[in-house]
C-alpha cells in the first residue's frame, strides 16, 4: 500500500499539502476497513504514514530542484536474443538532461553499502537500467540509481555518473549516501558481462531449480503459482 500512497499522492499534487497528504492516506485506508478492527486500522495508519510521509516530502523536494517527471509502476518489455524481459519500475525520473531509476524498501537491510550495488550483489537496479537503455528510453542522458529507505530516507543510496545531479540530491533532500562512479561506462559494461554469464548458465540448466535468497522473494515471482518451491512457501 506504501507504493499506491506515494503514487496517488503525485498524481493529485505537486508540491507538499498536509491536507491532500491526510486525504490520500484515509482513502487508502477505506479499502481496509471492513478486513480490519478498528485498533488494527489504526495501527496500519501509523505503520502507513510513518513510511509514506516523509518520503513524500523528499520526493516533492527531488522533484522540483531536478524539475524531474515522475511515472510510477514504469513497465517495461523487451525481447533479447529469444529471452523475454519484463518488469516494471518503482519510480522512474526523467527531465531533459538525467535519469533518475529507484526502487523502494522497507529498509537497508539488502543495500546497506555501495558494494551491494557495485559488487551485483543486488543486480535489480542495473537490469532495469540496461532494459531501458536497450529500449532507448535512457539515450545519452546522465544516469542515478539506487534504493530508496522508506522507513528512513537517510538510509536510501544512490550512485550515479553526475556529480551536479548528486550533488543536487543530497542539498535538498534527506538521501544522504550518494555516490559518484568515475568509470560509469566500465561498470555498466562489466555488469552487461555478469548478466550474460548468469543467462548462459540459467540457459544451460536442463531443470530449472529455484533457489531464492529468501523465502519471501517469491511472492515476486510470475510463476510462483507452478513453482514447487513458491508453493513449499505458501505462495501459490
Amino acid at each position: 500500500m506504501e507504493h499506491a500512497i506515494i503514487e496517488n499522492y503525485f498524481k493529485a499534487y505537486d508540491e507538499w499539502s498536509d491536507e491532500g497528504y491526510l486525504k490520500i492516506l484515509q482513502s487508502e485506508l477505506v479499502s481496509l476497513s471492513e478486513h480490519l478492527s478498528e485498533e488494527e486500522r489504526q495501527r496500519v495508519a501509523i505503520e502507513l504514514q510513518a513510511y509514506t510521509q516523509s518520503s513524500i516530502i523528499n520526493l516533492v523536494r527531488l522533484k522540483k530542484c531536478l524539475n524531474l517527471n515522475y511515472e510510477f509502476e514504469k513497465p517495461f518489455q523487451t525481447e533479447i536474443d529469444g529471452v523475454i524481459h519484463s518488469g516494471s519500475i518503482d519510480l522512474f525520473a526523467m527531465n531533459e538532461s538525467s535519469v533518475i531509476i529507484i526502487d523502494f524498501k522497507r529498509s537497508a537491510r539488502l543495500f546497506s553499502s555501495y558494494e551491494t550495488l557495485l559488487s551485483y550483489d543486488q543486480i535489480q537496479l542495473w537490469y532495469y537500467l540496461r532494459r531501458l537503455s536497450q529500449l532507448g528510453v535512457v539515450g545519452k542522458k546522465s544516469i542515478s540509481l539506487g534504493y530508496m529507505d522508506l522507513s528512513d530516507n537517510e538510509n536510501s543510496r544512490l550512485i550515479g555518473n553526475d556529480t551536479e545531479v548528486l550533488q543536487a540530491i543530497k542539498t535538498e533532500t534527506n538521501f544522504k549516501n550518494l555516490k559518484e562512479v568515475k568509470d560509469w561506462d566500465d561498470q555498466l559494461a562489466e555488469y552487461n558481462d555478469h548478466e550474460a554469464d548468469l543467462l548462459a548458465k540459467i540457459s544451460s540448466e536442463s531443470q530449472f531449480n529455484a533457489s531464492p535468497r529468501e523465502a519471501n522473494v517469491c511472492g515476486f515471482c510470475p510463476i510462483k503459482a507452478v513453482c514447487d518451491r513458491g508453493a513449499d512457501h505458501g505462495q501459490s
